[in-house]
């Protein structure tokens, strides 16, 4: 039998203090509103696909210059980026 595993929603106030993971489920075009110090140190696990018809065009994403998990660590640049599921191709 495997152990169990809890689980806990906090706020990013006390993710700050005890430097927990965080599981962060949203377009990318959100992420400007996301509290970047509060995430500082982190580590980040990001579920999001970029979809232009959702999250607008993002230049850098549309060339290939930068993937989606660059893209995400250049807009969170203190926290570590891990991405649990793979990408997920858009056409």
């Amino acid at each position: 039998m495997l152990p169990a595993i809890t689980l806990s929603a906090i706020s990013l106030d006390s993710n700050s203090r005890y430097q927990t993971s965080v599981i962060i489920d949203t377009r990318l075009s959100a992420y400007g509103t996301l509290p970047v110090d509060a995430l500082d140190g982190s580590t980040v696990l990001s579920t999001g696909d970029y979809h232009p018809s959702r999250d607008g065009r993002i230049n850098d994403l549309d060339s290939g210059a930068l993937s989606t998990a660059e893209y995400e660590r250049a807009l969170l640049p203190g926290a570590a980026i891990g991405r649990p599921f793979p990408p997920t191709a858009f056409m």
